[in-house]
């Protein structure tokens, strides 16, 4: 029996107090779907709508869906992939113009030619031109080369994807803001503590994952005893030190934007929460971790003032 098993093993007869459960899962690449199957799916597992992803706008689907036009490697002709051939191309994506009323993107063919030592451009291969105003893109080619007729004809349905559906990145990151709502803590990759008071989202987030195309979550009650309480400080240890190293790195950092300042004073309100929350669940037994508290405290004070700094600025 491993570990992490043994922390649910509860004998015949023995108590059967819990302080939580862990929850392990893998979110699959084919995971990706549709917006408003997603919302159906929220609903039925009974996940909060407030986490369903923004929508993507027509401006970010164009940048998502030209920048996978790149191509590295690319046979001349069809035959070269049958053998051996010192004669590649590289298909590369260039920004031309970004402003308030449009974006355009060029496709740059440069080939490699390694027998002979040559580098070769070919500039604007292709025009890409989207226009906020329309929302959509028109693609401007009169390339003979074939990889470069190939992916302007991905571009549009590379588009129609970026806003039609939600990727396998937005649940994963869609998982980690219900993980973050609920004070979990990591304890290895893929697995995570998630204190009792949560056990109605924990298992939601479960049969959410669970209906993902090739993806799968499995929830493991953990009891009270030393091995869970130790495992449970252990990972709540290795988070506190990780924000601590983040909070020094931005109060070291005199080009540090008042965002990004207000951002890691907000992770650090949110620790100073999570760490009351576990203190009492653990019943105050928050060995060698009051000093991470306090430093904390310390530097989310440190932090608010170079923020009011900025701001005055």
């Amino acid at each position: 029996m491993s570990k992490i098993e043994n922390l649910a093993a509860v004998g015949k007869g023995e108590a059967t107090n819990r302080l939580g459960d862990l929850i392990a899962f893998a979110v699959s690449e084919q995971a990706a779907l549709k917006r408003l199957e997603l919302r159906k799916l929220l609903i039925t597992s009974g996940v909060s709508e407030d986490f369903m992803p923004r929508q993507r706008s027509a401006a970010d689907a164009f940048r998502c869906a030209t920048t996978e036009l790149e191509r590295i490697g690319q046979s001349l002709t069809a035959e070269q992939n049958k053998k051996d051939n010192d004669e590649h191309l590289n298909i590369l994506v260039r920004d031309v113009v970004a402003d308030k009323d449009q974006i355009i993107r060029s496709l740059v063919v440069e080939k490699v030619d390694k027998k002979q030592g040559e580098l070769r451009y070919k500039p604007g291969e292709a025009v890409l031109k989207f226009s906020r105003e329309d929302e959509d893109f028109v693609a401007h080619s009169t390339s003979s080369e074939a990889a470069v007729v190939q992916v302007i004809g991905e571009a549009r349905k590379r588009f129609e994807y970026y806003l039609t559906y939600v990727t396998a990145r937005n649940l994963r990151e869609l998982v980690n803001q219900v993980l973050k709502s609920v004070n979990a803590v990591q304890i290895r990759p893929g697995l995570y503590f998630v204190p009792e008071a949560h056990e109605q989202t924990t298992q939601g987030l479960k049969k959410l994952i669970s209906a993902l195309d090739e993806s799968k979550a499995q929830i493991i009650p953990v009891v009270d005893m030393e091995d869970s309480r130790d495992m449970i400080r252990d990972g709540l240890r290795e988070r506190l030190e990780q924000a601590l190293r983040e909070m020094a790195k931005g109060l070291k950092n005199p080009d540090i934007s008042k965002g990004e300042l207000n951002k890691l004073l907000k992770s650090a309100k949110e620790n100073i929460k999570s760490f009351k929350e576990y203190e009492i669940l653990l019943s105050g037994e928050m060995e060698g971790l009051q000093t991470y508290l306090s430093s904390l405290k310390v530097q989310t004070q440190q932090l608010a003032e170079k923020a009011a700094i900025e701001g005055a600025a």
